[in-house]
């Protein structure tokens, strides 16, 4: 629908879709740009209205593809011009509805023209992630070597056959086919060290992954992966075999995996939605959430969430992968009661935490009449224990709580506008006490209106021990503040976990 005078008002049901036209390919020049599914004045006077229903589509065109000589566009946005899109279901977002069209892609026959995207790769990418797909007259048994300029690059075998393709160190990769019903696949996928492969939808004889990561997507086939030493996430598809050899990982989180098999140094993990027939030699770890019991047996165990309420240990041979995640121990919650550690381990054992994450101790709790709640060490044990830690994770010391003895105070010591009037407001205030997770707010009232709360500033607050100055633009903020009585407050916010 497109209209230039008058209003719209248009409704879409649920599995109706609107869709902008395709552009076209130019193998030597600029690709088109698709069309938007609705256009619209740009005249905020003119009422236009879409309403969607959950399921309803509005999507712009998909950009035509480009040879590497050419440009290749993004897609064409859903909408353009004033409108407003509702829904007449409360629960359901409209926008949900409204999708960009797909951008186009370089096409390659040959490495030369790799190379050539490489070379241009700024220019060529346009501050997105460049889309390459093998032409359908792509040379015959092709080996393509993508250079480590091409960061983030998504390569499309477009139902074609490729020999190899060999991934450069810390660039990632995703491989896909979007081609219906195809044949196409690649023999051979190498990556180098700390790159990371996705491969989405495609299929590929071989993986060779050292010190990198893979992950294996719904509508894939993989028939080897091999990894050392990085990690390997399959969330769907199917894989015949995982080899595993070093400090290896695999999380089989969906999908299907025949056999894992290599070193009892490697790991896997598989969750309810994931398949694993057969494992050999290789190390089955648990995976941790925040409804596992808080006391550990012996093994290997991977968390799948941030988890709060800290973890004992009583027992030898324990391994915890933090998978990116965060442990935090438990919050002091009675009048001036401890926080608690992430881990706590009981007896003269040792425990190993390995890969990314953080490790944070429970913060302390306040107390009114007394001395406040201690923040924990995030690691604490009994004598003879010993955890060892990846350099990699962040351990972090829970907050001491506020006590009688050390609660945070502000007092305003003066306070003037300005002269001659600028709309500026000086505020000279002191801070003492516990001041960790404190923020300072100020609060305005003019002529007995509803309090709101003071977003520009001049000298924003400084949030330490002191007697400090904060300037206030008190005219951006109160509507004829000339002639106006105003009353401040300032308020300390502590910043507490929930």
């Amino acid at each position: 629908p497109q209209t230039e005078t008058g209003h719209l008002n248009l409704t879409v049901e649920a599995h109706g879709v609107v869709k902008g036209g395709n552009g076209g390919t130019s193998t030597i020049g600029t690709a088109g740009t698709g069309g938007v599914a609705v256009r619209l004045p740009t005249s905020e006077i003119v009422e236009n209205t879409i309403v969607v229903a959950e399921g309803a589509v509005l999507s712009g065109g998909d950009a035509g593809d480009a040879g590497v000589a050419g440009t290749a566009k993004t897609g064409a946005a859903a909408i353009s011009g004033a409108v407003t899109v509702t829904s007449n279901d409360e629960d359901y977002d409209p926008e949900e509805a409204l999708v960009s069209g797909d951008s186009g892609s370089y096409l390659i026959t040959s490495q030369e023209d790799l190379d050539i995207l490489a070379d241009n790769y700024a220019a060529k990418a346009n501050g997105t992630s460049l889309n390459i797909k093998v032409s359908e007259e792509a040379e015959n048994d092709l080996a393509l070597t993508l250079d480590a300029k091409l960061e983030g690059a998504t390569v499309d075998l477009n139902g074609q056959n490729v020999q190899s393709l060999t991934v450069s160190g810390d660039t990632a990769t995703t491989v896909t086919d979007t081609a219906e019903n195809s044949t196409g696949s690649v023999g051979t996928v190498t990556t180098g060290s700390g790159s990371t492969l996705t491969i989405a939808d495609a299929a590929v004889t071989t993986v060779a992954a050292t010190d990198a990561d893979v992950v294996v997507e719904d509508g894939s086939a993989v028939t080897t992966l091999n990894t050392a030493g990085g990690s390997t996430t399959v969330t769907g598809g199917t894989v015949t075999t995982v080899n595993a050899t070093g400090t290896s990982s695999v999380a089989v989180n969906g999908g299907t995996v025949n056999t894992v098999s290599g070193d009892t140094t490697a790991t896997v993990v598989v969750a309810d939605g994931g398949t694993v027939n057969t494992v050999t030699d290789v190390t089955t770890a648990t995976y941790l959430t925040n409804e596992s019991a808080k006391t550990l047996a012996a093994g290997s165990y991977v968390l799948a969430e941030d988890i709060t309420g800290g973890f004992t240990i009583a027992v030898a041979g324990v391994t915890i992968d933090l998978n990116g995640f965060t442990i935090t121990g438990t919050s002091g919650t009675e009048d001036g009661e401890a926080g608690s550690p992430a881990i706590y381990v009981s007896e003269a054992v040792d425990v190993i935490v390995k890969g990314t994450g953080s490790l944070v101790g429970g913060d302390g709790a306040d107390s009114a009449t007394s001395t406040a709640g201690e923040g924990s060490e995030a690691v604490t044990g009994d004598a003879g224990a010993t955890v060892t830690v990846a350099d990699e994770i962040e351990v972090v010391k829970g907050a001491d709580g506020f006590g009688a003895d050390n609660a945070p105070a502000i007092k305003i010591v003066k306070m003037l506008q300005r002269y001659p009037w600028n709309g500026y407001v000086d505020i000279d205030y002191t801070l003492s006490g516990n001041l960790a997770n404190v923020s300072i707010e100020l609060w305005f009232t003019v002529d007995g209106a509803a309090a709101q709360q003071a977003t520009k500033w001049v000298v924003e607050p400084t949030v330490e021990a002191g007697t400090w100055r904060m300037t206030w633009n008190a005219a951006a903020e109160i509507v004829d503040g000339y002639q106006s009585d105003a009353k401040v407050t300032l308020k300390l916010v502590r910043k507490v976990a929930k």
